[in-house]
């Protein structure tokens, strides 16, 4: 009954991946946009009951004449309303993006939407949260009124039709008996209508056509809330009709949840809300008036949404769409949720309008709402230059400017600097008129402008320089000039590397000598208590060993190259100049067999061998073979590595998790990775989704 796996549609542009599921009028797949390389669901115009697949062929025949000209007319309504919905644009609707005929039958392919249904969540976790559930439930309505506002039906909500995508946003699918109605609200479809015990209406389950309208889905959005919230599916409406209740909703739901579930599962579909925005009115959630009165504003990073001013009468109703789509969008101060949004209600007059999308420049302008003004279309920049977040801020550069953003996309310092440093310890330095200085994360100067160079802060102390004169300046801008000191590098373990008379040595946060500049070369900092040190043995032979923060030998010189402790092993060149580790006793626990190798991550170091990248563990296994052409360290359980010119994404145990297609990539932070795709800046998160 099914295509195999491997089938080609469309002259080779599609292959079927794998068979999803079947109804009683089609089969769905996964598939693969053989140029795009982009998975995809394509479903097939198949009524189970009529048409048969003729041996050894994908071809669909219909066996009798009189069959053949119903299913010729069925697949007529079939290809007509997937064309129509193909028109259909919204973020929390599945998109069409082709329509077509073949083996006898009709085809339309749609998005692939990854992550699970509603359904599947419910039955692994029980029922949801009421703030997660009224958020995807708030996202439906929203669909389900852009539809209708279309004059369709969607004909079957239901949690099964709801997939969460890896976003966490709700999307609207399977639009496989929807109907389309004229201004009169007269049915012009004769597709089969299909019914889900529990979530369709009494005038659905009667197949009664002409009595549809929105208060049918609306019928089918209240069960899916009951379902939702508690667990359970809700009786069929035939025996909601015959005097069945709902099982009791928990205590701790609101009242006006409950209510509008009542109210939208009223076996009188002309007692149910008769309109989306009717219904979202008895959630308390009413599409959001806002009021250009003056008033405190919301913490403008905050998602949540507030009605202000219900009582005002005169409105109009605005849409706002921004390119690219799903910023978050505030007016006057309040969020009112993600681009695009229709129909939003706003009383008359002149309004802040601000969007955030991360990776792009906050958008801020005033809008002149009136009645000849009904829809304002934003275009955003996208940053010249992004880097990962540290503190929960990361630094990025519009027009060769650098500033920083929060992970709300709110530019929490605007892009005015010429050069900056990511925060450490709430602090970062940056650079404007060729002075550098540090600000806070509010973008208020702390320390002035007024050095030549300056370095990140470190255990409270950043390093600075004044023409030749190099100084440690802690958080209230007190400096600490060390005698006769030519070079600082960054605190650690309470103490930081100088160099003095082309010797190296370390100093305190009070500027005092504690290991005399004596070394030839030094680690620039000590790393969990060790710092790798130079000894020259005689006039050409030089080995480096390990001194403790009391500047006592507690490794023997006798590598001829070390490198810093990190998760209590460090990198040495042996024999044949090869790679190895060594434990904090010196001894050699991973044997010196590899070209290069990189420190300790998360249980896990990338080394080199015979010219590709791999990674072993801190016993010497090597878990994840060499095959890469470059790879990174470990962090937050993924690395990045370089294969066939692109980057992309691992997790521990070698599986690509982020396919290979970044120009640039930089490594994970705070679950969050910069990269760079055709030409753009943009984030991802550790499913490789970008984040918005």
């Amino acid at each position: 009954m099914y295509l195999k796996p491997g089938t080609l549609l469309q002259g080779g542009k599609y292959e079927i991946v794998h068979y999803i599921s079947s109804g009683g009028f089609g089969c769905t797949y996964v598939a693969k946009h053989r140029v795009f390389e982009k998975e995809l669901v394509i479903k097939e115009f198949f009524i189970r009951d009529f048409c048969n697949r003729e041996i050894n062929t994908d071809y669909i025949s219909v066996a009798t004449k009189s069959k053949r000209t119903l299913v010729a007319k069925l697949q007529d309504k079939f290809i007509k309303e997937a064309q129509a919905l193909f028109d259909i644009r919204h973020s929390n609707i599945v998109r069409v993006t082709d329509v077509f005929l073949e083996n006898g039958t009709a085809y339309y392919a749609m998005d692939y939407i990854k992550g699970s249904s509603l359904a599947d969540i419910i039955k692994k976790n029980g029922p949801l949260p009421e703030k997660e559930a009224m958020k995807y439930i708030f996202q439906i309505a929203n669909a389900l009124k852009h539809i209708h506002d279309l004059n369709r039906l969607h004909l079957d909500v239901k949690p099964d039709n709801i997939m969460i995508d890896r976003n966490s946003n709700a999307v609207l699918i399977d639009f496989g008996v929807s109907k389309q109605y004229d201004e009169e609200n007269g049915e012009n479809t004769s597709t089969l209508i299909g019914s889900t015990p529990g979530y369709a209406p009494l005038e659905q389950v009667g197949n009664n056509v002409s009595g549809f309208s929105p208060a049918t889905d609306i019928y089918a959005l209240g069960a899916t809330i009951y379902k939702v919230l508690t667990g359970n599916t809700p009786p069929p409406s035939t025996s909601l009709a015959s005097g069945d209740k709902l099982l009791q909703i928990p205590a701790s739901i609101k009242p006006s949840i409950c209510n509008a579930i009542e109210a939208a599962m009223h076996a009188n579909k002309r007692k149910r809300p008769q309109d989306i925005n009717d219904f979202l009115e008895l959630l308390n959630r009413e599409s959001i008036t806002y009021s250009n009165t003056p008033g405190d504003k919301t913490d403008i990073t905050s998602t949540e949404t507030t009605c202000i001013d219900n009582s005002i009468e005169q409105y109009y109703a605005i849409d706002i769409i921004s390119s690219p789509d799903n910023a978050r969008v505030y007016i006057d101060g309040k969020g009112i949720g993600r681009s695009p949004l229709y129909n939003v209600k706003v009383s008359k007059g002149a309004h802040e309008l601000i969007l955030f999308k991360l990776g792009c420049q906050q958008n801020i302008s005033t809008i002149d709402v009136n009645n000849t003004t009904n829809e304002f279309n934003i275009k955003f920049k996208k940053y010249s230059e992004i880097r990962n977040f540290h503190e929960g801020i990361a630094a990025v550069k519009m027009s060769g400017k650098w500033g920083f953003i929060d992970k709300a996309g709110k530019q929490v310092v605007p892009c005015k600097y010429n050069e900056v440093k990511d925060f450490s310890e709430n602090l970062a330095a940056v650079r404007m008129f060729g002075e550098w200085g540090f600000i806070n994360s509010d973008g208020k100067i702390v320390i002035s402008n007024k050095y030549d160079s300056a370095e990140s802060f470190s255990e409270g102390f950043a390093i600075v320089t004044k023409g030749e004169n190099y100084a440690l300046v802690d958080k209230s801008g007190y400096e600490i000039i060390p005698e006769n000191c030519d070079f600082i590098w960054s605190f650690s373990n309470g103490l930081a590397m100088v160099q003095s008379n082309g010797k190296r040595g370390y100093i305190d946060t009070h500027g005092n000598n504690v290991i005399p500049c004596k070394y030839g070369e030094c680690s620039s900092s000590f790393s969990e208590g060790y710092a790798v040190v130079m000894k020259r043995k005689f006039l050409f032979y030089i080995q480096y060993g390990y001194i403790n923060t009391n500047g006592s030998e507690v490794i023997p010189f006798k590598f001829d190259l070390a490198g810093d402790f990190s998760e209590g092993m460090a990198k040495v060149l042996g024999d044949y100049d090869k790679i190895g580790y060594i434990n904090k006793n010196g001894g050699k626990i991973i044997d010196c067999v590899y070209d290069w190798g990189q420190d300790f991550h998360e249980g896990l170091a990338a080394v080199k061998k015979n010219g590709k990248y791999g990674y072993i563990n801190n016993q010497g296994h090597e878990v994840i073979p060499f095959q890469y052409e470059n790879s990174g360290c470990f962090s937050d359980g993924l690395a990045w590595i370089y294969m066939n010119g692109k980057y992309g994404y691992i997790d521990k145990q070698g599986k690509e998790i982020v396919p290979c297609k970044y120009s640039h990539a930089q490594s994970f932070s705070e679950g969050l990775a910069a990269v760079m795709l055709d030409g753009c800046w943009i984030y991802i998160d550790k499913d490789g989704n970008e984040v918005y």
